[in-house]
């Protein structure tokens, strides 16, 4: 039988589940960022549009950033993940 969480646990949980929410849907926002709105403003370059725009300026540091969270998900929170998966707890 699974012995129920107390109230604190609970809470502590679901601050948890937030931050893991939160992380993905930022790491797919940057993704988006990487993906759609860079890539389309270097094809828009390459065709001669947008000259006067300085990608590099533009999108700064996003790849690393983007790159960073992945890191984190990949080192902290995917295990989490998969423990709390496999062993059956929060």
């Amino acid at each position: 039988m699974i012995k129920p969480l107390s109230p604190n646990e609970e809470a502590r949980q679901a601050v948890i589940r937030e931050l893991i929410r939160t992380e993905a849907d930022y790491i797919r926002h940057l993704t988006s960022v990487v993906e759609v709105f860079m890539a389309a403003a270097h094809v828009l370059q390459d065709n001669g549009k947008m000259l006067d725009v300085d990608t590099s300026r533009l999108f700064s540091n996003i790849p690393d950033v983007l790159n960073a969270s992945l890191a984190f998900w990949e080192i902290t929170m995917y295990p989490m993940l998969a423990d709390a998966v496999n062993n059956g707890h929060p």
